[in-house]
């Protein structure tokens, strides 16, 4: 279940990586019911559900292996790497995020990172500056859906939420990646329209795939040099500034380490009007199901 040679040392704290707006925007809508979420029954409040989703995760009995001690929630910035128009949200979804995000700090603890204002990045490179600051300091679990984040599998475990299990970039690709960082290469010449990444024009799933598979156990350098060099001159700028965008930032200033896990009480819930599936799953993580119900 874990990409090939990842070290998995026991003796590190173990910690989980949250991409926060991946987590919140799949409860939210799953609670909608423009989505699924087997486990949890979401009558449509999404912060609720979100609350749920996490609750789902942490604690005893979680999903998570080996159960996380640190914790760190990751948002997204207030300019993204590419201006491009976003696919509309309802009109309560930004106010949804903004409740959810106040309340994680009360809920769960652990620590907080976002971007610094008008600096360009996408929640994923605060995820990835997380796990290279990470190195040697704790043994880390990323939790998202975004495939950009496969990049990282090589120094973190990668649980996709959408799989609810932990993942490997072949895996979700059902293809031969030689190496993580060639997740970057492959969007790059596929492109990503939901993050504004355009690819490679002419190249189609098929061929982005013969191309990746083509070039072996290389390094990242290696591998968008040969690209690079075997593809025209304008489709080789395509591909080139394609990978800005799809390779991911390691090093988003002012991103700080996962902080210890402290779960709020149920009190945390009444002061934020959580109510539904939510309280619901947190009752159950604080092993007090009986005298905390929906309300």
């Amino acid at each position: 279940m874990f990409y090939p040679g990842y070290p998995m040392p026991r003796t590190l704290p173990s910690a989980v990586i949250f991409d926060g707006r991946c987590l919140f925007d799949m409860a939210w809508f799953a609670a909608r019911g423009t989505g699924s979420m087997d486990d949890i029954d979401t009558p449509g409040d999404g912060v609720s559900a979100a609350v749920a989703m996490l609750g789902s995760l942490l604690g005893p009995g979680g999903r998570l292996i080996p159960t996380p001690k640190y914790l760190l929630m990751c948002w997204e910035g207030d300019t993204p790497k590419v201006i491009k128009p976003r696919p509309p949200r309802p009109d309560n979804h930004r106010v949804d995020l903004k409740r959810f995000q106040a309340l994680v700090p009360d809920l769960v603890g652990g620590a907080v990172a976002c971007p610094p204002p008008g600096y360009p990045s996408e929640g994923d490179d605060v995820v990835a500056t997380a796990v290279e600051n990470c190195k040697g300091k704790f043994d880390v679990t990323v939790v998202s859906a975004d495939k950009d984040l496969l990049q990282l599998a090589g120094d973190a475990r990668c649980y996709d939420l959408g799989h609810k299990n932990v993942i490997t970039p072949s895996q979700r690709f059902k293809f031969t990646l030689h190496r993580p960082s060639h997740v970057a290469v492959y969007l790059a010449l596929l492109g990503d329209p939901k993050d504004g990444v355009d690819g490679v024009s002419g190249v189609g799933k098929k061929g982005a795939r013969k191309m990746v598979e083509d070039l072996g156990d290389v390094s990242l350098g290696e591998a968008v040099e040969r690209l690079a060099d075997s593809l025209h001159a304008d489709k080789s700028d395509e591909f080139l500034s394609s990978l800005n965008l799809t390779l991911l930032n390691r090093e988003v200033p002012g991103v700080d380490l996962p902080a210890p896990i402290e779960f709020g009480d149920m009190e945390v819930l009444d002061a934020h009007h959580i109510y539904g599936a939510g309280r619901t799953v947190w009752a159950k993580l604080l092993g007090r199901a009986r005298f905390y119900g929906d309300r």
